[in-house]
């Protein structure tokens, strides 16, 4: 009876040795298992990165393909106005200088031709 007690002891430690041992693999099967998952996370997100970017590049030139075909850039629209807004001010300077003259003859005209002729209300006093 005793040595079936003590191999009733041995037989029950080898078992709880194998449960340990079985324990201990499953968890290091899914510690693989997470590992692996995040990679995987890991990689689809990295993926969808390099799509977003691409997309994001796409519509971008989409845009100013879009622009280009509307009319410009703004920048080219920006420049256009300061340009015509340059033509314009240099025209008002020149018609500023060809009229100056006749203002000064207009304006010297009247004040060197003064009529002393009396209205017709005041000579009978």
């Amino acid at each position: 009876p005793l040595s079936n007690l003590s191999t009733m002891d041995g037989d029950a430690q080898r078992g709880i040795q194998q449960l340990l041992q079985a324990e201990q693999e499953a968890s290091e099967v899914v510690a693989r298992a997470r590992k692996a998952r995040a990679a995987r996370i890991k990689q689809a997100a990295d993926e969808a990165q390099q799509e977003i970017k691409l997309y994001r590049h796409q519509r971008e030139e989409a845009f100013k393909k879009l622009v280009e075909d509307r009319g410009g850039s703004m920048g080219e629209r920006q420049r256009k106005l300061e340009q015509e807004t340059a033509m314009q001010v240099v025209k008002m300077k020149q018609d500023v200088s060809l009229q100056r003259q006749n203002v000064m003859k207009m304006l010297l005209g009247y004040i060197t031709n003064v009529n002393v002729d009396l209205p017709v209300d005041h000579t009978k006093v």
